[in-house]
This record gives structure tokens, C-alpha cells and sequence, in this order.
């Protein structure tokens, strides 16, 4: 079976919560993550060989990564979901998936 390479955008909090679920998954593998904390990225890096990206944009450039876990603030949840829908990526939102219903709305219709 052919594993799901995930990229995660976002190391504090609310993706830490997740990542076990990713982690015990055997369809899954850690490819990528963006952060802009050097320590989170360099954590992540020696825990699961991924690459590491100081922004979400070029990890979403990254030809490897099929789906995008959104895991930043909130108020940046809109600007990266549709960043990596634009780079042709699947997308895994944390809850609010935007702040606006503006926001949620360009965020359908992007995906659609």
C-alpha cells in the first residue's frame, strides 16, 4: 500500500495532539514541516528524519507532500489552506478551518 506523505504546518500546540494519531499510522508518513520556531522544526526533523520549511509556502511547493495538515493560528488557517490548495495539495484544517465566513467561503470554493 502506498503511504500518505504528510506535511504539517505548524508545530506548537494543536498539531502535537495529532501527530500521535499520524505517528501510529501505518498509511502515513511524515515528510515535511513549516514553522517558523528553528527548535520546533529542528525537534520534528531529528524525531522523524522530515524535512523542515521556515515557512508554509515552500513546504507546500515540495513535490513530495500529498496532503497539508493546517495546525497554525487561527487566523492564519484561511492563508494556508489556500496556499496549499494551490499547489495541488489534499488539506487536513484545524477547527475553526477559517474565522470569517468570507473566509470559509473562499476556502470552498478554492477546493472545489
Amino acid at each position: 500500500m502506498v503511504k500518505v506523505k504528510l506535511g504539517i504546518a505548524g508545530l506548537g500546540g494543536g498539531s502535537r495532539h495529532i501527530m500521535s494519531s499520524f505517528h501510529n499510522n501505518p498509511d502515513v508518513e511524515f515528510v515535511a514541516a513549516a514553522d517558523i520556531d528553528p527548535e520546533l522544526l529542528d525537534s520534528f526533523n531529528a524525531a522523524t528524519g522530515a524535512r523542515s520549511y521556515d515557512n508554509v509556502e515552500d513546504m507546500c511547493r515540495d513535490p513530495d507532500v500529498d496532503i497539508v495538515h493546517v495546525a497554525t493560528p487561527n487566523w492564519l488557517h484561511t492563508t494556508h489552506t489556500l496556499l496549499a490548495l494551490e499547489h495541488g495539495k489534499h488539506v487536513l484544517v484545524e477547527k475553526p478551518m477559517a474565522t470569517s465566513i468570507a473566509d470559509a467561503d473562499r476556502i470552498i470554493a478554492a477546493a472545489e
